[in-house]
């Protein structure tokens, strides 16, 4: 416990100086539902995972270097504990999902959210990072406010909750902007193979979720 409490002080110490607090606690959430406890070797793995909230103000190198040095200080040294501005995050983002309640998502989403999240963890941490820096650039230009939020927050939590409130023409446009994201990054040809061996793949594995999938290409 008392090293979850130090990490978790450590992140806040390193990531405040990049992040706004909105940002910062959402890393920090991030860091606590899927990476605590991991060993030290995942830390690029979370920094690649969070790079949509730093994006180029600093490059994941330089914030791992920082974090290792700053695990290394005395407790005195660190931030307080950021555990109750997270507990105060949960307890909003739990009002949030009351106002939704009853929106599941589909099967055609979840289908959607299979696909996408699968072709996600077929490409290296430098190719993830990249992708999804290139994706919230696109969303910018195609998504305003709260769907924008919804999408990025999707991307971040692999969580296929944040699709149920989209109807179809928005999440084509979403996977539409996934496409060429990964167009610029993987190159055209890449790309297309990335794509359709995926679709391939979950259409001769899961043929309800294939067949669900068509009204989104």
């Amino acid at each position: 416990m008392e090293e979850r409490i130090r990490q978790r002080r450590a992140l806040y110490t390193v990531l405040r100086e990049w992040l706004d607090e909105k940002n910062l606690l959402e890393a920090l959430q991030i860091f606590e539902d899927h990476f605590q406890g991991q060993p030290t070797i995942a830390v690029h793995e979370y920094l690649t995972r969070i790079a949509p909230l730093y994006r180029d103000r600093v490059d994941a190198k330089t914030l791992r270097r920082n974090l290792m040095q700053i695990l290394v200080r005395r407790s005195a040294e660190l931030e307080p504990d950021p555990l109750p501005l997270l507990q105060q995050l949960r307890a909003q983002q739990s009002t949030q999902e009351l106002k939704i309640q009853g929106r599941q998502p589909t099967p055609e989403q979840q289908a959607l959210h299979q696909l996408v999240s699968g072709m996600i963890r077929k490409l290296s941490l430098l190719q993830r990072k990249q992708l999804h820096i290139s994706i919230a650039q696109q969303l910018k230009q195609h998504f305003v406010n709260g769907s924008y939020d919804a999408l990025a927050q999707y991307l971040l939590t692999d969580n296929p909750l944040h699709l149920a409130p989209f109807d179809d023409r928005a999440l084509r446009t979403f996977f539409n902007l996934i496409y060429v994201a990964a167009c610029e990054v993987l190159g055209p040809v890449s790309a297309d193979r990335w794509f359709g061996g995926s679709i391939a793949q979950l259409r001769e594995t899961d043929q309800v979720a294939g067949a669900a999938l068509n009204r989104y290409l």
